[in-house]
């Protein structure tokens, strides 16, 4: 499969699966797809760990880790089953990759930070790649943690922020129109910073791999939430919830 038709491929099981199962979050799932095929595929080195805050994508990365043979079938199969090996968040330890378990908005970012430092002391080599949702910037322990790197400069972070403007309820309160903002803030604590179409696995490339600095980076990515079904996209109601027999029928065929 080419890269793309990975992400496709990723969101039909999302959708198949959370239709199976009666648990899905297609919409926030959906929108960092590419994110995470860039990273997975592309991007990270064996040295480099990747940290997940927005823990309800988990199905898509239940997927690459099939894919790359980091679970079995039989693992991936028990998605939505009682004493199931996944669940709907990240559990620390399963597999042995997840370095955290997820479900409260805003940890990760200090955690990963907290990794880097301690491989800067200990001379460990690897970047730290974050992926954050636009919602958890409302929490305070983000921009505590921001300003512990930009201030200790630590150049192995990378923070990925899914700019999909909605939660589960309504706007994420981070809207395009204060993205310049938002990129002043985290200037301000000494991070270096770019904007790229987080459905464009190349932009996202770029944007990562293109700096060399002396100061953490981070990615705005632009996405839609619910993105590769026009019924879903752009709907707070994507984030979690199932769908009726028609709807999944019309989804799928969108993603064929």
């Amino acid at each position: 499969m080419t890269h793309q038709e990975l992400c496709t491929w990723i969101r039909r099981e999302v959708l198949r699966t959370g239709f199976e199962t009666g648990k899905m979050h297609y919409g926030g799932t959906s929108s960092c797809v590419e994110i995470l095929v860039s990273l997975h595929y592309i991007i990270m080195n064996d040295d480099d760990q990747i940290l997940i805050d927005k823990g309800h994508c988990a199905r898509a990365l239940h997927a690459i880790w099939l894919d790359k043979k980091l679970i079995t079938q039989e693992q991936y199969d028990s998605y939505g089953k009682d004493g199931g090996f996944l669940g709907g968040q990240l559990i620390a330890g399963k597999p042995k990759c997840v370095q955290c378990s997820t479900g409260s908005l805003g940890n990760t970012l200090g955690i990963g930070i907290g990794i880097a430092y301690a491989n800067r002391l200990d001379k460990k080599d690897g970047n730290i790649y974050i992926l954050l949702s636009d919602g958890a910037l409302q929490e305070g322990s983000i921009w505590e943690a921001a300003d512990f790197a930009g201030r200790h400069q630590l150049t192995s972070i990378t923070c990925i922020i899914d700019m999909n403007k909605l939660g589960a309820t309504g706007s994420s309160n981070i809207q395009l129109s204060e993205t310049t903002g938002l990129i002043s803030r985290f200037e301000s604590f000494g991070w270096y910073t770019n904007i790229v179409d987080g459905h464009d696995i190349q932009q996202i490339r770029g944007g990562v791999l293109n700096f060399h600095s002396d100061k953490p980076l981070l990615i705005v990515a632009k996405t839609t939430k619910g993105y590769g079904v026009r019924e879903l996209e752009g709907k707070a109601s994507s984030h979690h919830g199932t769908l009726s027999f028609d709807q999944y029928q019309k989804a799928i065929k969108e993603l064929m």
